[in-house]
């Protein structure tokens, strides 16, 4: 009798642990649909931080952007960033557009175009460039890194890390 009442408790303990991991973590047949452009979809902003490489002298870059995807692989927003140099700090302000791809798996690309806004230094010029990215926390949070070349004699490696709004 003892026996089977242990068994009996057993099995009532396995079974509360059993449903409460399917609540904690989803059943198989909930598990998040593929990725695509359609997910990439709204208001994203956060900051980036790397480097300018131009005649073989190395730059600090950093900046904050804040973009609006519009789910079908465009894209406009705008960008503030600092570059830091021997000669002091460059601020640049402008706006950003261009398009992207989202892979099922939640990789894909983004080329991106930037415009400095009107009244700024000189040295505030236009720019395009590519970035890998991933998205990911189902959608809300995506990541960029763009390393590549500008222009002869330089290039530019940033990190980006955005959040949806």
């Amino acid at each position: 009798m003892k026996s089977a009442r242990r068994l009996l408790i057993r099995y009532a303990l396995l079974s509360v642990a059993l449903a409460l991991s399917l609540v904690a973590f989803g059943s198989a047949g909930s598990a998040q649909p593929p990725f695509s452009n359609a997910r990439l979809n709204g208001g994203y902003a956060g900051g980036y931080q790397g480097f300018l490489l131009v005649g073989g002298t190395i730059f600090d870059h950093n900046g904050v952007e804040q973009i609006t995807f519009d789910g079908n692989g465009g894209f406009s927003g705008s960008e503030t960033f600092n570059v830091l140099s021997p000669l002091g700090q460059l601020t640049c302000q402008g706006s950003l557009s261009g398009t992207y791809q989202v892979n099922p798996d939640g990789t894909g690309t983004l080329s991106l175009s930037f415009a400095p806004s009107a009244n700024q230094d000189p040295n505030c010029v236009g720019a395009s460039s590519t970035a890998t990215l991933v998205l990911h926390n189902q959608g809300h949070a995506l990541d960029l890194v763009s390393t590549g070349n500008l222009a002869p004699q330089t290039a530019i490696h940033i990190h980006v890390q955005l959040n949806k709004q």
